[in-house]
């Protein structure tokens, strides 16, 4: 996935060079190298939001191109606050439509008895695996568990913190997968362990406070979106 994204973007910026050596031959009259950059960038947004099934992230991203290309559509009259309005109200009913079905959380566990691998499905919150939802509202969650090993955590259209501080890593090692849009979370973290992100950022924002430990005896390997809202990892 990261190496698609690398081409893509490797593209990108080939054909901004293209571009820009094109429009100073007088071609593309009344068309930015920003206004293009931009383009693409939305457009980058957009491909990853139908990939993701993310109702916000394709409509304000329509909405950003409508705004960038209003005069060639003819559509002023319905940019800036308008159109974004639209996506806004769109995006909220769309959510509230598709989203009132609960997702299925599945963890696969493995595990060996007698000399035999059997593996069981949980879809029930345990002492070793949590999970979180919020919409359209704000909670916090404290997890106390002595054999924490996986969290699965959602945002949208709300507020979340997650505590760990009374958690303790089965084998070291554990995993929280996330995925926060139109939301803010914000997670609180030891700073005795060491702390692994793999986040996709679209249109939104992701900022550590403090430091964590380069020690390999506790790992937190953190991944997920992060699309028109932010995360903040507290270290304490």
């Amino acid at each position: 996935m990261k190496r698609g994204k690398n081409i893509f973007w490797g593209i990108a910026l080939i054909l901004c060079a293209v571009f820009i050596v094109v429009s100073k031959l007088g071609y593309f009259q009344g068309i930015g190298i920003f206004t293009v950059i931009f383009t693409i960038a939305v457009a980058a947004g957009l491909i990853d939001s139908v990939a993701h099934r993310s109702f916000g992230g394709i409509l304000f991203c329509l909405a950003f191109l409508g705004i960038l290309y209003d005069k060639q559509l003819g559509i002023e009259a319905l940019t800036p606050w308008p159109i974004l309005g639209v996506a806004l109200l769109g995006t909220i009913g769309l959510n509230m439509i598709f989203k009132s079905k609960k997702k299925n959380w599945k963890y696969e566990k493995n595990f060996e008895w007698n000399n035999e691998s059997y593996q069981e499905i949980i879809d029930e919150e345990s002492d070793e695996w949590v999970r979180c939802e919020v919409s359209f509202n704000s909670a916090t969650k404290y997890i106390n568990s002595t054999g924490f090993k996986r969290a699965e955590l959602e945002c949208s259209f709300g507020s979340l913190m997650v505590y760990f501080d009374n958690a303790i890593l089965a084998g070291g090692k554990a995993v929280v997968n996330l995925e926060t849009s139109f939301g803010e979370m914000k997670l609180y973290i030891p700073k005795s362990w060491k702390v692994v992100t793999n986040l996709d950022c679209a249109f939104g924002g992701f900022k550590e406070h403090g430091t964590c430990s380069r020690s390999d005896e506790n790992i937190l390997m953190i991944s997920g979106e992060v699309s028109f809202g932010g995360l903040d990892i507290y270290y304490i």
